[in-house]
């Protein structure tokens, strides 16, 4: 058998990128372009497809794109100069998560369960009388250049959001920091507006208690359930190795379903279509329902975003005409699209 070893060696990477991807942190690139990166440039020179700046980059690409623009930008203050707005289109589904919850001490809980998974490091909120302080634990970054800035990003990020969702100047009451003083401190005082101590041993941003659970003015009832249960998928798949996890990666990953079928999923990930369905029948899953399932998903949280072309959502999805959609709608959800829809703009 003649074997196309170049096609071969594409197939694998585009499998391991599709098994491993996890949401992109879009407010970062958007913030990086207006801060004039020129992230094409940075991804052709960290080996990377610019494609995926797009559809995905995993935790290595991810790693590996920021090293480059660290090294490029030649700035070490680029953390806290990237961070500082909030685009809430370019939201993925645990930022949505977290933009329509009631108040911001739901919304920042969200937000810490998801940040090891795309961040590597941990953010935990603990209660210091009447203070609460978000701690984010940097030590396993700071191996590398730009660690530290990787926090700055993040608590400038967290003082963005808070701003967006409250409509209100929120500020920490008190900062502390792992790295040493830095010859910008400057910035830190513009940024965040309190008291900042620097080589301490431990990353804290402490507010109030009252400031901490505000009220968001971005609260959406009717999405909270949806996002709910997109953001538990995600969770789940991401640390979920199992075959149907897999598969479900890899469909959840494929920007137009309309040419997947289980063979095509056997040959990408080298198995016969015989053995791939034993393995998922040995789960008690087939490939129909986790391929309903992923249309599901993907068709509720577009809608959700108020996704308006439904002819091109119905076949994006894999359906053979627009009313095939409606009909999938109808069962999944109990009720139509367009009174799905209506609901959403009630809101």
């Amino acid at each position: 058998m003649d074997i196309n070893l170049e096609k071969l060696r594409i197939m694998v990477d585009d499998l391991e990128r599709r098994l491993n991807t996890a949401p992109l942190a879009r407010n970062l690139i958007n913030n990086m372009l207006k801060a004039g990166y020129d992230l094409a440039r940075i991804s052709q020179e960290a080996g990377i497809d610019p494609q995926f700046i797009e559809s995905g980059l995993t935790e290595a690409e991810m790693e590996t794109l920021v090293g480059k623009a660290w090294d490029i930008a030649g700035d070490p203050a680029i953390g806290l100069k990237v961070g500082r707005e909030i685009d809430p289109k370019l939201l993925n589904m645990p930022g949505l998560y977290a933009l329509v919850a009631p108040t911001l001490d739901v919304a920042i809980g969200r937000y810490a369960d998801f940040i090891p998974l795309v961040w590597g490091f941990t953010m935990t909120i603990v209660e210091n009388g009447s203070y609460v302080e978000l701690k984010i634990d940097s030590r396993s970054a700071e191996s590398r250049p730009y660690g530290f800035a990787k926090v700055d990003f993040q608590y400038t990020s967290i003082m963005a959001f808070m701003h967006l969702t409250t409509e209100r100047h929120i500020r920490p009451r008190y900062m502390k920091l792992r790295r040493p003083e830095p010859d910008f401190v400057q910035l830190y005082k513009d940024q965040f507006q309190c008291p900042i101590r620097f080589s301490e041993a431990e990353n804290v941003m402490a507010f109030s208690r009252v400031d901490y659970r505000s009220r968001q003015v971005t609260h959406r009832p009717v999405m909270e359930p949806f996002l709910a249960a997109g953001v538990a998928d995600l969770l789940r798949d991401l640390k979920d190795d199992s075959i149907s996890g897999r598969v479900r990666r890899v469909l959840e990953t494929s920007p137009d379903l309309r040419d997947v079928s289980l063979a095509s999923l056997a040959r990408l990930l080298a198995v016969s279509e015989r053995t791939l369905q034993r393995r998922l029948a040995e789960e008690e899953m087939t490939f129909a329902d986790l391929l309903d399932d992923v249309r599901r998903q993907s068709a509720m949280r577009a809608l959700t975003l108020r996704e308006t072309n439904t002819n091109d959502l119905a076949y994006r999805l894999g359906f053979s005409s627009v009313n095939s959609f409606y009909r999938a709608f109808k069962r999944w959800t109990g009720e139509t699209v367009e009174r799905f829809r209506r609901a959403q703009q009630a809101e």
